[in-house]
């Protein structure tokens, strides 16, 4: 049979299945007849595949399993139907349909996939930290979760660092007399009732004042960064 094309009896669609004196009758299935050849170099997966293909099925929503016809007695022909699950069991059925000479008699049911749950489940909290902690022990590189450490280890955000408070020591430290002539007349005024006090809570943090503490959470990098400067300016360390 593995040089020839095998013609198999396609039965599908739910239908009532129904047991007569010779084992399973598939007559109340709809039947198609197809060829398949050289239908011993097909995988189990190739077969599932052309079967959906062949039957319009939507293999992104549904799948497929499929069982064969099979006889065991060798007095009597008593036929009932047998689940085909992987490569092993495909070959052992052709093998042994052309040993018996078994009619080639398959049945495919359509099952929908299963839906996907993305709600995290209870006690799934520290998942992503023991994802890390595993990747970490593996070594490889865990990727930045803007989480405090007490001291960056990501090089081009301490370069940025540097750089920012470079240029901060430099402008603090700049003559700024020469534009004591542009400063605009309202500046001067007496009249303070218009200022509003900046109280340093614009930056949102899970950290204290003005102090990095080791496992807080940021919303961004640019969070991170400014967060870090602010400690830094509160200990004198620019």
């Amino acid at each position: 049979m593995s040089s020839e094309k095998g013609i198999f009896s396609i039965y599908y669609e739910e239908r009532n299945m129904i047991y007569g004196p010779n084992g399973v009758d598939l007559s109340e299935f709809n039947c198609a007849v197809r060829g398949i050849t050289r239908p011993h170099e097909r995988t189990f997966e190739s077969l599932c595949n052309w079967l959906m293909r062949g039957l319009r099925i939507n293999q992104e929503t549904h799948t497929v399993s499929v069982q064969c016809v099979i006889n065991r007695t060798t007095h009597a022909l008593i036929w009932e139907l047998m689940p085909l699950a992987s490569n092993e069991d495909w070959l052992t059925y052709l093998q042994n349909a052309s040993h018996w000479q078994w009619p080639l008699v398959l049945l495919v049911s359509v099952h929908q996939n299963p839906l996907i749950n993305i709600e995290a489940a209870p006690g799934d909290e520290n998942i992503d930290e023991e994802f890390e902690e595993a990747n970490i022990e593996a070594g490889g590189t865990a990727a930045p979760q803007c989480v405090a450490d007490e001291g960056e280890n990501i090089p081009f955000i301490v370069e940025q660092l540097q750089d920012e408070e470079r240029e901060l020591d430099e402008a603090m430290n700049a003559d700024s007399s020469d534009d004591d002539e542009d400063v605009p007349e309202e500046w001067v005024s007496s009249d303070f009732s218009h200022l509003v006090v900046n109280d340093g809570s614009s930056v949102p943090s899970d950290c204290r004042e003005n102090e990095i503490v080791q496992g807080a959470r940021y919303h961004s990098i640019e969070e991170v960064k400014e967060t870090v400067k602010c400690w830094s300016l509160s200990y004198a360390r620019v």
